[in-house]
């Protein structure tokens, strides 16, 4: 299977740096490249994305990474081509590694029921749900946030020497310059998570959420507030 394009939250970009009146934005300092965090950008594309890739990394270079130089870590499960791979190099004098996904921590998972998931998938393409019938999206969303799989995304082998991550996706404008190191303020200000923006999600794709919520709260009590 391929990645698909996709469009989900990209975090660490704080944007309540430059909407909430409380906040005071950091001052702007010359950081020594020796005093970072250890982070990395993150991003997953095809062979097909490098058009969009260069973009997102262009972008972050000239707003965010020029002064930083945090290195770039890009995943697919199929072998990147040696002409993609070169031409994100050239882009950027940042270290940049490449990685594959193994098709046991890509693909959906030996329990999942494949006939009974096909037939929701058409339902779903058949009501127009965006990305309904798509396989690769599942895979895609799965790896990034986890699940039943042997790994996620963070277990990578070339991810596991990096305690911060930046997702990144192709195709990415980037409006404003951040002018001060985002992986050192969330260190420094015990800061776990952060995004650019929370969408709202289509009932259509998540009919069985709050059911399987309200029992998980059910069974652990402890949970609830």
């Amino acid at each position: 299977m391929t990645l698909s394009r996709y469009y989900l939250l990209l975090p660490i970009f704080l944007l309540s740096f430059y909407f909430f009146p409380q906040y005071r934005r950091p001052a702007v300092v010359s950081v020594p490249l020796p005093h970072r965090a250890n982070a990395t950008f993150y991003m997953l594309a095809r062979n097909s994305d490098l058009e969009g890739a260069l973009a997102t990394i262009v972008q972050v270079e000239k707003r965010i990474n020029r002064n930083l130089g945090y290195p770039y870590v890009l995943l697919n499960d199929v072998p990147f081509e040696n002409q993609f791979m070169d031409a994100i190099r050239a882009s950027t004098t940042s270290k940049v590694e490449f990685g594959l996904i193994p098709p046991e921590q890509w693909n959906q998972p030996e329990w999942i029921d494949e006939i009974k998931a096909a037939a929701e998938r058409q339902k779903m393409a058949a009501a127009g749900v965006k990305y309904g019938d798509s396989i690769s999206y599942r895979n895609m969303c799965r790896f990034n946030a986890g699940s039943r799989s042997p790994q996620f995304f963070f277990q990578h082998p070339l991810m596991l020497k990096y305690r911060w991550y930046w997702r990144l996706e192709p195709n990415v404008k980037y409006h404003c310059n951040v002018d001060f190191d985002p992986f050192l303020f969330m260190q420094e200000n015990n800061k776990t998570y952060s995004f650019t923006i929370a969408t709202y999600e289509d009932p259509s794709t998540i009919p069985s959420l709050w059911s399987t919520v309200r029992g998980m709260f059910g069974n652990h009590s402890a949970l609830r507030l």
